[in-house]
């Protein structure tokens, strides 16, 4: 039983680390989107990926 629950665990934990780690990922690429986008342009780039 005491595998099982250990086993579980470890998936548990690896399937919240590769969330972390895509999180992490996709924060990078939006912030290369955004550093690439003149400055004077960023409040609007910035509305219109609300709507």
């Amino acid at each position: 039983m005491s595998l099982l629950v250990a086993k579980d665990l470890d998936l548990e934990r690896r399937r919240l680390y590769d969330q972390w780690k895509l999180s992490l990922q996709q924060a990078a690429l939006a912030r290369r989107g955004n550093d690439s986008i003149d400055p004077s342009n960023r409040f609007i780039d910035r509305s219109l990926k609300q709507d």
